[in-house]
């Protein structure tokens, strides 16, 4: 999203993140997690706080993001980067969650959320399902990875892949 002069600019709100004051702190991830789709906000300075050092800034800029939906696209490579690589497996998890609100049926965003299901952790391969039991249909080659974690070891995992491929199996009756 362009700068708009009438549009949100949350960067007091990703600077209070950092306040030695818990009350700032709790005032600013209740205004970012709070934005939604119908917020007209910049983007741009959350696109920026992708690349914090600090990981509470980079989580509360996921959050915001995906909760803006269409309005973040711009951020996809970032936020699918994010899903990919951080070394928090909650930011991983924000950002497979941020891009599946923002724009689950494009691609790109398609192949992280398949490419998500090998993330070694538990929390970041159940959101990536919740992700894909939403898609409409599944290639073959899709079913066949959701298939690949039947067996894993988690519990969760396990019932969220019988779910994503019930309603698979639905959408094509």
């Amino acid at each position: 999203m362009a700068s708009d002069s009438r549009a949100l600019d949350p960067s007091p709100w990703l600077k209070a993140l950092l306040s030695e004051n818990a009350a700032e702190r709790k005032a600013a991830t209740l205004a970012l997690g709070g934005v939604d789709s119908e917020t007209r906000v910049d983007v741009s300075p959350l696109l920026d706080a992708l690349g914090s050092a600090d990981e509470n800034t980079r989580f509360w800029s996921v959050v915001a993001l995906g909760r803006l939906e269409k309005q973040s696209e711009v951020a996809l490579g970032g936020l699918i980067a994010l899903a990919g690589s951080d070394p928090a497996f909650g930011l991983r998890q924000a950002a497979v969650s941020a891009i599946s609100q923002i724009a689950i049926d494009a691609q790109h965003v398609r192949e992280a959320l398949f490419a998500a299901l090998a993330d070694p952790s538990e929390f970041v391969r159940r959101e990536s399902l919740q992700a894909i039991a939403k898609l409409s249909r599944l290639s073959e080659r899709e079913v066949a990875l959701v298939q690949g974690l039947e067996g894993d070891p988690s519990d969760t995992v396990v019932n969220w892949t019988r779910i994503a491929l019930r309603r698979h199996l639905a959408s094509k009756t």
